[in-house]
């Protein structure tokens, strides 16, 4: 069972940055569990934070080193992440569908119809691509790795297709394949 954090209210978060073979990752955090993971400039950042319900929002120069660690090992080498996660905004449908999609192993991937048959919800396929869309902790939490049937490669939220093409081939998986 993967580790959980719920933190109700967000009154207060930590943020920082990393920088990674992708670019600029900015994370925040509250003690070491992540709640939101982005690409985006810092301003749209704080700006999506603050749409989360994050009272206050603290700048740190650095993350905490195991935090700073996993991240960096998510986004580079696909490692998996295996710590605490914030999913307290996240409806119960929301939370299923991420953290049966933290169980996809590095170099596979999964449909999206898989994914919600895994679930138990066969016909929420569409449902599973809108959980994944609003994923506020990719990387960490690896929706990349789901992809459309047919062999379509989907979309993906944090940097488009060309970063999701990116983080499977580093993974190992065919991405030629996938269209």
């Amino acid at each position: 069972m993967t580790k959980g954090c719920l933190i109700h209210g967000r009154a207060t978060l930590h943020w920082a940055s990393i920088t990674t073979r992708i670019g600029l990752v900015h994370v925040a955090y509250h003690d070491l569990c992540p709640s939101l993971v982005s690409r985006d400039s810092a301003e749209l950042f704080c700006a999506w934070a603050r749409e989360q319900g994050v009272g206050s929002f603290i700048h740190d120069a650095e993350p905490p080193e195991p935090l700073a660690h996993a991240l960096l090992a998510a986004v580079q080498g696909g490692q998996p992440y295996a710590g605490p996660v914030d999913l307290a905004t996240q409806t119960p449908f929301q939370r299923q569908v991420l953290l049966a999609t933290r169980a996809i192993p590095c170099g596979e991937v999964r449909t999206y119809g898989q994914l919600a048959a895994f679930i138990g919800r066969p016909r929420a396929a569409r449902a599973v691509g809108t959980a994944l869309a609003n994923n506020p902790l990719p990387f960490l939490i690896p929706c990349h790795r789901v992809v459309g049937g047919g062999s379509r490669l989907g979309r993906y939220s944090d940097g488009g297709p060309a970063i999701k093409r990116c983080l499977l081939a580093r993974e190992g998986v065919d991405v030629a394949r996938l269209r």
